[in-house]
């Protein structure tokens, strides 16, 4: 629930090479929760499904106009 919240408001997005990208807006100011919560997974691979990846398109539009880059 937490992960689906920060993606959907931006805090986090799914790179081109599938890895996770955390916000540097947010990470400057990043305390211990935020830390152990999000930063952590900052640049690791995500576990795709075999079916229904998800769609190039939207995780480029994600990260164009929903990331807080």
């Amino acid at each position: 629930m937490l992960h689906d919240k920060a993606f959907d408001t931006g805090i986090i997005t799914i790179a081109e090479n599938m890895t996770i990208s955390v916000s540097p807006e947010y990470a400057a100011n990043a305390e211990h929760f935020f830390n152990s919560a999000l930063l952590a997974y900052d640049g690791k691979l995500i576990a795709l499904p075999e079916k229904f990846q998800p769609p190039r398109e939207f995780l480029h539009y994600h990260r164009q106009y929903v990331f807080k880059a």
